[in-house]
């Protein structure tokens, strides 16, 4: 099977055996409850254009997942460090009055609580766990990075990935 994953549709050719095909045409699921605001594929793509080739992180956080909440701040003072655009977002189907409580608690912004629902960042692995960082910088994406990380933590990964020691 080969499939194209588009904003809407999800189109996939089954081959047999004798490689003769199928087509089916679907539309694509949302990874989101549909509860509240999502992030989209051109909410990403705007958010990277807008950074005129700079730094973007972005960051998968559930609520019930504590330190994901608690590593908010420490991802913050990493990409501010660095000069780095962060997109914080909400793991799909996580409790969205939880999460605007755990928001408020560590300061994440309104925009952080959009559910991801992009599926340049689904079919990264974004959402395999909380939290978990997504870097694109300089036409380049690195593979996801799951787990919580202090500042300084970030911050080498970051200056390691970016290569700029100076940082």
């Amino acid at each position: 099977m080969v499939a194209l994953a588009t904003p809407s549709l999800v189109t996939a050719r089954l081959h047999d055996l004798s490689c003769r095909w199928e087509e089916r045409t679907v539309p694509r699921p949302s990874t989101a409850s549909g509860a509240g605001p999502t992030f989209t594929d051109a909410d990403l793509r705007a958010a990277i254009d807008a950074s005129e080739g700079g730094t973007v992180i972005v960051y998968a956080w559930a609520p019930h997942m504590p330190l994901s909440v608690d590593g908010y701040p420490e991802v913050v003072e990493a990409a501010r460090a660095l000069g780095a655009d962060l997109i914080p977002l909400l793991v799909g189907y996580s409790d969205l009055e939880f999460a605007r409580r755990e928001a408020l608690r560590v300061g994440i912004p309104t925009g952080g609580l959009r559910e991801v629902d992009a599926n340049e960042l689904v079919m990264r692995d974004l959402q395999l766990h909380a939290p978990s960082i997504l870097v694109f910088s300089a036409g380049r994406i690195a593979p996801v990075l799951p787990g919580y990380r202090d500042a300084a933590g970030y911050r080498r990964y970051l200056v390691t990935l970016l290569g700029d020691e100076d940082r």
